[in-house]
C-alpha cells in the first residue's frame, strides 16, 4: 500500500500532462499532448522499433532530426536542408513511377565514393558495370502516342532569359564543357560529347538533327564518312528521238549516281532548288545507252572551265557559292 501511496500522484501527473490512455482489447495507445525520446544516438535511436533497436529516429543536435537503419545514420533533416547518406555507408536514393521502378536513382557507392545518379534505370546496369559514369539517362519502355512526337529527354524553350542592359553574356540552351583528364596512362578516343548513331525507322534518319539557324563550329571538322549516306539516283531519260536527253540535277546528297537511258545522249544542267551556301557535291556517270553526257556550261548556273563531255566512270566535282555551282575537278575521261 505504502508503494501505491507513492507512486499514485506520479501516474496522476503523468495523465493530466499527457492525457495518456491505453486499450489492451484494442492493442494501442491513445497519447493527446507530447510524446518526449531521449536524443538518443546512430548506433542507438532515440526512438527506436521494439525488436530492431539500431532503426530509428533520433536527434544529432537542436533542432536536427535523423534516421538511422542498423546503428547508421542515413537521412538528416534540418531547417536548411534534408541529407542522404551524410559521410556514412552508402545509401541509395530511389523515386519509383507507376510504371518504372527506377525512374529516378541515386547510388551514393559506385565508383569508389563518387557516385551515380539514373534516369530511367539504374547507373550499375550494362553497360555502366565496367565503365565510369556521373549520370546516366536510362531508356524505360515507352510507347508513343498518336497526336504527338516522341522525345526520350526533351528541353523546353518555353524559359524567358532577361538580359539586362550593360550586360553582354552568352545564351546558351545546352552546354557541355569538356573534362580535364589526369592522363597517368592513355585514352583511345576523347570527345566531349559522342553521339553512337541514328535511330532507324523514319524516312530521314539522323544522329543529330539541327532544326533552323547557324550552326557555328570554332574548331577543325572532322569527317569519316560521307555527308549522306545514300547516294542520289538520277536517270536521264530517252527523248524519243534523235536528239539527247536532258536531265537537271537538284542534288540532295553529296554523291549524285547519273544513268543515262538515251542512246543519242544526254545534256545534264545544274539546278538550284533549296541548295546552301557551301554545298558539295560529286556526280558520277555510272551507265550510259550511248552518245555523251554532256554536263552544259551555263552561266550563273554551272560556272564550269568548260562544257565537259562524260563516259561511264567519269566524275565531276562542283561546290554552290554566290548563288551558282561551281566546278571543283574533274576526272580526266
Amino acid at each position: 500500500m505504502t508503494w501505491f501511496k507513492r507512486t499514485l500522484p506520479l501516474w496522476l501527473v503523468i495523465v493530466l500532462l499527457t492525457s495518456v490512455w491505453w486499450s489492451s482489447s484494442l492493442g494501442q495507445m491513445s497519447v493527446s499532448g507530447r510524446l518526449s525520446f531521449p536524443d538518443g544516438t546512430a548506433a542507438l535511436p532515440g526512438a527506436p522499433f521494439a525488436a530492431d533497436i539500431d532503426t530509428g529516429f533520433w536527434r544529432p543536435s537542436a533542432d536536427i532530426w535523423a534516421v538511422s537503419t542498423t546503428g547508421v545514420e542515413r537521412v538528416r533533416g534540418s531547417a536548411t536542408s534534408i541529407i542522404f547518406n551524410d559521410v556514412q555507408a552508402d545509401t541509395d536514393f530511389i523515386v519509383r513511377s507507376d510504371t518504372n521502378p527506377n525512374f529516378l536513382v541515386m547510388d551514393a557507392g559506385l565508383y569508389g565514393g563518387v557516385g551515380a545518379f539514373g534516369f530511367g534505370s539504374l547507373p550499375s546496369d550494362p553497360p555502366l558495370n565496367s565503365q565510369s559514369v556521373f549520370g546516366y539517362f536510362g531508356h524505360p519502355a515507352m510507347t508513343a502516342t498518336a497526336i504527338t512526337d516522341w522525345y526520350s529527354y526533351f528541353i523546353p524553350d518555353s524559359g524567358i532569359v532577361t538580359i539586362p542592359t550593360g550586360t553582354a553574356p552568352i545564351a546558351t540552351a545546352f552546354r557541355v564543357a569538356p573534362p580535364t583528364l589526369s592522363l597517368a596512362g592513355t585514352v583511345t578516343d576523347a570527345y566531349t560529347v559522342s553521339i553512337s548513331g541514328p535511330m532507324t525507322g523514319g524516312t530521314r534518319n539522323g544522329a543529330l538533327w539541327v532544326d533552323s539557324g547557324t550552326s557555328r563550329l570554332d574548331g577543325d571538322v572532322l569527317t569519316e564518312s560521307r555527308f549522306a549516306a545514300t547516294p542520289q539516283a538520277a536517270t536521264c531519260a530517252s527523248s524519243g528521238d534523235a536528239n539527247p536527253g536532258t536531265l537537271t540535277i537538284n542534288p540532295t546528297s553529296s554523291v549524285v549516281n547519273i544513268t543515262n537511258n538515251d542512246a543519242d545522249g544526254c545534256t545534264v544542267t545544274m539546278g538550284e532548288t533549296s541548295t546552301l551556301t557551301g554545298s558539295l557535291v560529286t556526280l558520277i556517270v555510272i551507265s550510259n545507252a550511248g552518245g555523251t553526257v554532256n554536263f552544259a556550261d551555263t552561266a550563273g548556273v554551272s560556272e564550269l572551265a568548260g562544257a565537259f563531255a562524260a563516259v561511264v566512270t567519269a566524275t565531276l566535282q562542283l561546290v554552290y557559292t554566290n548563288a551558282a555551282w561551281y566546278e571543283v575537278g574533274r576526272s580526266a575521261n
